[in-house]
This record gives C-alpha cells, structure tokens and sequence, in this order.
C-alpha cells in the first residue's frame, strides 16, 4: 500500500516536470553560410544583452535550444580558426528581436551568415568561456 502511495507522488513529480518542460520555448532553424562552409558554425540566443544558450556546428544545419519564455534575439557567426570565439574580421548575422511565449515553437528561423556580415564587438568574444542557459532556471521568469 505504501508502495502505490509512493508511485503515486512519483507520477505527481513527473506531471510537474511535464509541465515546466511544456512550458519552455523552442527556438531553431537551419544556420548557414556564404563561405567556408567546413567552418564551425555557432548560434548564440541572447536575452537581455546576455548569453542564454548557444549551440555549435561543425558545418551548416539544424539547430535548436530551450528556453524560458521571454524576449530574444540570435546570432550566429563562423569561426574560421575553429577556435569558436568570434573575431572581428570573421562572419556574422544577428536577426531581429522577437518575444517568445511558454510554450511557443519557433524552429523555422533562417541564419544566413553573410560573408561580409561582421559584429559591433571590437574585441574578441570567446562562447566557450560563457556559463550558458543562465535563463534557463525557471520557465516563469
């Protein structure tokens, strides 16, 4: 009897975990690039002018990342040293921002990497040094 009892606030857990995962949005799309296709690819969200997650390919493709519901933008650029820190001189696209709700699924975002594309930042910005998903530790913030 315990035993059922015991399930039972197990099932509960799982429900509640459902329904924070629901809760999350799911953005993604395909990333590309004009040049140098052999180069990584790194898609960056951010939120509030901070890393929310990011995701790194060794070449053009899908892409997709989880996050709480909120307002966000994407960038994506080549890292033709391989070493994933964007540079100055590599390519880059940011798109525009866009709000995401608990829930929403938005997966048919198109990241062309212009060749000519460049970022804003003057110094070098290194994704492996950043603590990602810092937005993702509540699906109500």
């Amino acid at each position: 009897c315990a035993a059922a009892a015991l399930a039972g606030c197990g099932m509960l857990h799982v429900k509640e975990q459902q329904a924070q995962f629901d809760a999350w949005c799911r953005i993604g799309g395909q990333v590309s690039g004009e040049a140098h296709a052999d180069a990584p690819h790194v898609v960056v969200l951010v939120r509030q002018q901070q890393v929310a997650d990011h995701f790194v390919r060794d070449g053009p493709g899908a892409w997709q990342v989880a996050a709480s519901a909120g307002t966000y933008t994407v960038a994506a650029f080549q890292a033709l040293n391989r070493d994933l820190k964007l540079q100055p001189d590599e390519p880059f696209v940011r798109l525009p921002e866009f709000t995401c709700k608990p829930g929403e699924r938005r997966t048919d975002l198109a990241l062309r990497i212009p060749a000519g594309g460049r970022s804003q930042f003057i110094d070098t910005f290194d994704i492996a040094t950043l603590q990602a998903r810092s937005w993702l530790s509540s699906p109500t913030e």
